[in-house]
């Protein structure tokens, strides 16, 4: 198992110092790409946290210590994701929202998953991939258009589970394989079922 470090200017590899909890050998493979080799494998619902501490380019700059998860990514199947609340009739000057929930105990990339319109002849349309973000397991994020338009309005304490998304819908579909529904919701002007 591997990752691939890309920095914004070429490294010292020297500098690179680390704390996760195991070894990981670092290879330099382009002026200011670095490869990282886990000593052990990373084993299928574990969430670990790496902390990279001290590295420094060429010019002796030193980047603030950051944090990484990293974890194995899964497949989603019907159930692992839950839409747990939606907002579709906002504020005049707030915005719609959707709470999306990992009920399973995976890792979910929300990238594989698409939010959709249904239809009244039951195609899907307007099918958009979900922002780039992992959930992890029994986490939530709120994707909305608008943090602050939500803000505004609700109790917003934990900003982190927040996700841009520019786009509306009613339905959630699984990006991978053919039309399988993770979890679905029916709106009709102000109501919902």
């Amino acid at each position: 198992d591997s990752l691939l470090f890309t920095f914004s200017e070429a490294v010292d590899l020297n500098s690179l110092k680390y704390e996760f909890p195991f070894e990981i050998e670092f290879e330099q493979k382009s002026k200011n790409e670095v490869a990282g080799f886990f000593s052990e494998p990373l084993r299928s619902g574990e969430v670990h946290k790496l902390n990279v501490l001290e590295v420094s380019d060429l010019k002796g700059n030193v980047l603030n210590d950051t944090s990484f998860v990293i974890a194995l990514v899964e497949s989603v199947e019907p159930g692992n994701v839950l839409l747990s609340e939606i907002l579709f009739n906002p504020y005049p000057d707030g915005c719609d929202f959707v709470e999306i929930y990992n009920n399973s105990d995976k890792v979910v990339d929300l990238a594989s998953l698409k939010i959709s319109t249904r239809r009244s002849n039951g195609n899907l349309y307007a099918q958009k991939p979900l922002p780039e973000k992992l959930l992890l397991p029994k986490e939530y994020v709120v994707i909305c258009s608008s943090v602050e338009q939500i803000c505004n309005y609700y109790d917003c304490a934990e900003r982190d589970r927040f996700a841009y998304f520019c786009g509306g819908a009613f339905c959630f579909e699984k990006g991978v394989e053919g039309d399988e529904f993770v979890d679905k919701i029916m709106a009709y002007q102000k109501e919902a079922y």
